[in-house]
């Protein structure tokens, strides 16, 4: 009975290591990054990727918002630092090392002017968005507010499987 409680409180233990340095779990609040995540999937997130490898542009990340610490959402990077971003006619474009990209961005053609240069993006920031284009959900994050990179959905069931 006592090797049973000691495993058992060993494996607890390290559950809770695993989920305080390595693991989080995350619930999608909002439809933003459909298709890719829905509201009310759950994933789990690896907490520091960027210590094994590079934020890319594409990829989608775990954020913490600046003002309200404890509410986390989902975007997509689209520039990285020391890249210039500039919006004019629904249009969203990136200069960087990597070339030109550009994406239409139809809620930004509204705007008077439409003229926007928003800038160059500082070494410890990245700029994003959501999947949803029509949402005015864009822009800078400091480094210091990605809290991890999604890897598997865990929820519903019959969406289980590696992201």
């Amino acid at each position: 009975m006592k090797g049973i409680i000691v495993t058992l409180l060993f494996a607890v233990g390290c559950m809770a290591l695993l989920h305080i340095f390595v693991f989080q779990s995350l619930i999608i609040e909002d439809d933003l990054m459909a298709p890719d995540l829905h509201k009310g999937d759950v994933v789990l997130l690896l907490r520091y990727p960027y210590m094994v490898s590079s934020v890319n542009r594409g990829d989608i990340w775990a954020i913490r918002d600046s003002e309200i610490l404890d509410k986390e959402y989902m975007r997509l990077i689209v520039g990285l630092p020391e890249e210039r971003i500039s919006m004019k006619d629904g249009i969203l474009t990136v200069d960087g090392d990597q070339g030109r990209i550009s994406r239409e961005m139809p809620i930004f053609s509204n705007s008077p002017g439409s003229l926007h240069d928003i800038g160059a993006i500082d070494a410890h920031e990245y700029f994003v968005l959501t999947n949803n284009p029509s949402e005015n959900t864009v822009g800078l994050i400091d480094k210091r507010n990605i809290l991890g990179k999604p890897f598997i959905r865990i929820w519903p069931m019959m969406h289980i499987g590696i992201l």
